[in-house]
Parts: C-alpha cells; structure tokens; sequence
C-alpha cells in the first residue's frame, strides 16, 4: 500500500511506502539490579527501580534490483541504559536540580548528548535534550518552568549512537559502498528541515559517513523518540538483533508541519483508539475529514504490514478514529504491535501530541 497526501512531498522520500520487517525473536526480562543504588547510599526516601531489558532480531530483506530499494522501518524502542530516576529538587529557567544528587557532573556521558524525560507530574511525557551536567545542576535546551516542578518524577538517559544501533564496523552485514548511492543506507528523517539524513558504511574509509560529507559518523545521534528505518539496495536478508530497556513512559511528541517518524513502544494490549490523545490539550487535530486532520500511520515489526492511514473524524453528528477510504472500520480498536514506528503527518502548525 502507498499513501502520499502532501503534493510538495519529495517523491524520493520513503515515509509512506511499507516497508516488509519481522520480528523473529523478541524476549523481555526484569532485571534485578537496583539502579537508584549506584549514584550514593540508599536513603528511606528514594524510590527503588528495576529495569526491564529487551532484545528483538528483525529480518530486513534486500532489494531483487538496484533501481527498487527495499525499505524497512526499524525505530528505537529499545533504550539505552538508565543514567538516572529520581525526583525533581527544584527548577530555575533551564536548569534543574535532582533530589539525594550531590554532584549531578557524575551522570555525564562523554560524547554522549542525554535527554531528560517527565514520567511523574503536570508534565508528563515532556522531553529535553540536556546541554550541560554542572556540579548542582543540569542545565537543559529550553525553560523548564513551565514543564517541570519541585518532586516531579524524571529519567535521564543517553540518545543513541548510529555505532551503538548497529556498531563500529557494520555487524549486522550492510552493504558498503564508495558512497551513500552505492551503500545500504540508513536513513533518519529530520521534521523540521523535511528532508533525509543519510548515513552509510564507507567501504575505503571502513567507518560510518554521513552522504557528501567526509568524516566519521559513527557517533551520530538518533535523537529520542524519533525512529529510523534501512534502505537496502543489495540483495538477501540480514537480520539485525538490537537490545535495551523497554520504554514504556507516556511521551508528548514533537510533531512538525509535514512528515514525522517516531519510535513508538506500547502496551501489548494497547490501541489507537486508547492511546492518543484527541481532546484537550496535547491533542492529534481532528477534523470533518482526512485533509483536515493528522494522518497517522503504523509500520508492524511483527506482521510486516502498513496499519492505517487513521485519522480521527470531529464532526458534530459523528467522531472517533476511522481509516482513510474506509467508512466504520474496526482497525483504530485492534491491539498495535508492540515496537510500532509511528509515521504522523501534519498539515497544520507545529505542536505536542501526548502518546500513552
């Protein structure tokens, strides 16, 4: 199934072709470490966590010719390692303090850009890039006031490297090139500048590079909680294992004019229909129709298959979540695969759509 509903929509651009992807193996674990000890004594107050660990292998099949890549959605779903929970101590401008933290430097990562997520308070589901671990401090990209308050619950963790999804030296077996049009790829679609970033394994240089730029890549971002997917233009199948922490925390994504990816673990058991928000604030924008509305499309792990285009309907004799080109479907109430990458398309102003 192909959808394409924005007419400047670059015709190159993969955000709406499915792309065939299972998982053949997916194992989640609760490890009993207890996180919160590491960072200092433990303390009558503070909270206990253990965290739940996840693997999953996911055959990417390869192109049967060169002119039609085979393109597969993957997303991060799968986190890296816990570098903090806790509770807020206060807030002032950009910066905050965390509760029994003495020395807040001691959760850098060196060259490792950290985000900070609100899982506990009015703010819940809010994400901030980290610029700065201080000694009683962090100070983050925006003004925090607004989003976060005195005995909040927070996470910190690292965003993901390219090395850390598929390593140094390509493990999972991509094909590498002499450029990125010669390569498999892997790509990562920025909303704000609505276009691709593309990222392949430089078969002279032996290192990750970003396309037309000669330079190491490997330490490239994959920014939280936006997804990714491969573009194969070599051919059989490769499967490619990634592990982490299974994020279940509600998110506000950031959501752009034009296309979006974004990772999107949920709840075995978890609908559209019971997991955005469509009043109040935060909200997907509703309308009479499928052009006056958030087009939200599902890529499955599991099944290979394209779920939706849904939108929700708002009109005052009718509403609720239908399937574009289909009139009272049950699909928006069917359980989603966990591990779905979440293709949303805005025509509107930018804005947040709080995801549970």
């Amino acid at each position: 199934m192909k959808y394409t509903r924005k007419a400047n929509l670059n015709s190159r651009s993969p955000l709406f072709e499915t792309g065939r992807k299972r998982v053949t193996w997916f194992q989640t674990g609760i490890c009993l470490v207890l996180c919160v000890s590491a960072f200092g004594p433990l303390r009558a107050a503070q909270v206990v966590y253990t965290s739940a660990r996840g693997i999953y292998t996911v055959k990417v099949p390869g192109t049967t010719q060169a002119s039609a890549p085979a393109r597969t959605y993957l997303g991060i779903q799968l986190l890296p390692d816990l570098r903090f929970p806790g509770r807020v101590a206060n807030v002032t401008g950009n910066a905050v303090s965390l509760l029994y933290l003495s020395d807040h430097s001691a959760l850098a990562t060196p060259v490792r850009k950290c985000y900070l997520q609100v899982t506990e308070g009015n703010g819940r589901g809010y994400v901030v890039d980290i610029d700065q671990f201080r000694s009683n401090d962090i100070v983050c990209s925006e003004n925090l006031t607004s989003w976060i308050q005195s005995g909040d619950q927070v996470k910190i963790r690292p965003h993901p490297q390219l090395l850390d999804l598929l390593g140094v030296t390509s493990r999972f077996g991509l094909s590498a090139g002499i450029d990125a049009d010669s390569a498999d790829n892997v790509v990562v679609w920025d909303p704000d500048t609505q276009e691709e970033r593309v990222y392949y394994f430089n078969s002279t240089r032996s290192r990750w590079e970003e396309k037309n730029i000669v330079a190491d890549a490997s330490q490239a971002i994959f920014r939280f909680p936006y997804g990714f997917y491969i573009v194969r233009r070599s051919p059989g199948t490769l499967r490619i294992a990634l592990s982490g922490d299974v994020g279940a925390d509600a998110v506000l994504l950031p959501v752009r004019s034009g296309a979006n990816v974004f990772s999107l673990p949920v709840n075995l058991s978890a609908s559209l229909d019971g997991m955005v928000r469509v009043s109040g604030d935060f909200s997907v924008i509703s309308g009479a129709n499928a052009k006056r509305s958030d087009i939200l499309t599902f890529e499955e792990p599991t099944t290979g298959l394209q779920r939706g285009p849904f939108y929700h309907l708002s009109r005052p004799n009718a509403s609720g979540w239908r399937e574009v080109g289909v009139n009272g479907s049950s699909a928006p109430i069917a359980p989603l695969d966990f591990l779905s990458t979440l293709v949303l398309h805005r025509e509107g102003s930018p804005g947040l759509v709080f995801v549970e």
